[in-house]
Formats: structure tokens, sequence, C-alpha cells
């Protein structure tokens, strides 16, 4: 087994480089449909999400709706996602989704709500 020095932080550099490449496998795969790969994508994500679940509520029922929501989100960026965006920026990418779908969750949309267009959005 070889064991890097971290002369000069070249280690660094690579150890950071291979997470990169590693969550973009899981992006791309997610976005191919793979639940394993949805899953791990989620947990990846999940310190995020907490902390966006945090900020909006503390029931136990509402922290369970908005996690849903953020997993959709989540999954929405994934489907979206290219590689021109690079793995590095797809948390700030994804951000934008995981919210738009939390938003909903506090107006009450739900899947009949948006089918009818009840709720005024």
């Amino acid at each position: 087994m070889k064991i890097g020095l971290n002369i000069d932080g070249k280690d660094a550099n690579s150890v950071k480089a291979a997470e990169t490449r590693a969550l973009e496998r899981i992006i791309l795969d997610a976005k191919k449909g793979d639940w394993e790969a949805k899953e791990v994508l989620f947990q990846k994500f999940r310190p995020l999400v907490m902390s966006l679940v945090d900020k909006r509520t503390k029931d136990t029922a509402m922290v369970n709706k908005y996690m849903d929501a953020a997993k959709a989100g989540l999954i929405a960026a994934a489907g979206k996602y290219t590689t021109s965006v690079g793995a590095e920026h797809f948390r700030i990418f994804a951000l934008d989704y995981i919210e738009k779908n939390m938003d909903h969750v506090e107006s009450g949309g739900g899947f009949f709500s948006r089918l009818f267009r009840l709720g005024g959005k």
C-alpha cells in the first residue's frame, strides 16, 4: 500500500480531485436512474439538507415533508446536471432546485393542488 507523504500539499489536491470525480460519477449514475446512486447522493448532501430544514421548521411532521421535497429537488438537479457545470459546483447548482421544492411544501402545494392548479401558485 502506497501512502503519500503530503509534500507541498499535493496529496490534498489529488484527494480533492478524486472526490470530485467520484461525486460526478454518482451524479451521472443518479441521472441515469440508478436508485443506489440517488441514495448515495442524498446521503452526501444530507448535512446541507438538514441545515436548510432546520432553518425552516422543528416540527417532526414538517421535517419529513421538507426532507422528501429536498430529495426530489436533489434528484431533479441531478437530472439537469451537465458535465460543463462541474461536480465541484454541483452543490450550488442543486441548491436552487432543493430550495424551490422546499418552497412548494410551504405553499401547501401537493400533487392534486398542482394538478388542478389549486392554492394560487
